[in-house]
């Protein structure tokens, strides 16, 4: 599987990543991350492999939503009293 995106940052939220699919418009995004993104700065253009190494993401996951949804967002872990947590966690 190889998927074509874009990757975009915002000043809105620190941290935060969108990985949007070639296949996807902007426009087509949920309500919420047009918002957070309206300010949107592209970083990089990027084709998502299986063997991509990703340095934070799981590339497995970040193809799971590519594929079923068109994008993935990528938040800043949190740490807390001295212990990064991941966002599942």
């Amino acid at each position: 599987m190889n998927i074509d995106c874009s990757i975009f940052k915002t000043n809105k939220k620190e941290g935060a990543y969108l990985y949007l699919a070639k296949s996807l418009t902007f426009e087509e995004l949920p309500e919420p991350l047009q918002e957070l993104f309206s300010e949107r700065i592209e970083v990089m253009e990027l084709a998502v492999t299986p063997d991509t190494h990703l340095a934070t993401e799981d590339v497995a996951q970040v193809l799971s939503n590519l594929g079923e949804q068109g994008f993935h967002l990528q938040l800043q872990p949190v740490e807390v009293a001295g212990t990064v947590l991941g966002r599942n966690q």
